[in-house]
C-alpha cells in the first residue's frame, strides 16, 4: 500500500509542478552537494521537482555513509526521480573520492 501512496503522491506533484513550470519567469541553477540519508533525499526530490530549480549535477560526500554508499544512494535516487517523471534532463552524479 505505500508504494500505491508514494505513486498517487508522485503523479499529484507532477501534474502541480506542471502547471507552475510554465509561470516561473526565473530559475535558479544548483550543484547538490550531499550525504542522501532520509532527510536529503527527499529534499533532492523537491529541487528535481521544483519549476524554480535547475539542478545541474549532485555531489556525493561521506556522511551518514562511506561515499560509496551515498554515491549508490544518490544514483538510487536519480533512478526514482526518472520513473516519477521528475527529472526535465539528465543530472549526472559525482562521488567526491573523484574530486
Amino acid at each position: 500500500m505505500a508504494l500505491a501512496a508514494c505513486t498517487c503522491a508522485a503523479t499529484t506533484v507532477q501534474g502541480a509542478v506542471k502547471g507552475v513550470r510554465d509561470e516561473v519567469k526565473e530559475v535558479k541553477k544548483v550543484v547538490i552537494v550531499t550525504d542522501p540519508g532520509v532527510d536529503d533525499s527527499a529534499a533532492i526530490l523537491v529541487a528535481l521537482a521544483s519549476p524554480e530549480v535547475e539542478v545541474l549535477g549532485i555531489v556525493a560526500n561521506f556522511g551518514v555513509c562511506s561515499v560509496d554508499c551515498t554515491t549508490n544512494n544518490t544514483l538510487k535516487l536519480l533512478h526514482i526521480a526518472q520513473q516519477w517523471n521528475f527529472l526535465r534532463q539528465e543530472v549526472p552524479c559525482l562521488s567526491s573520492s573523484a574530486l
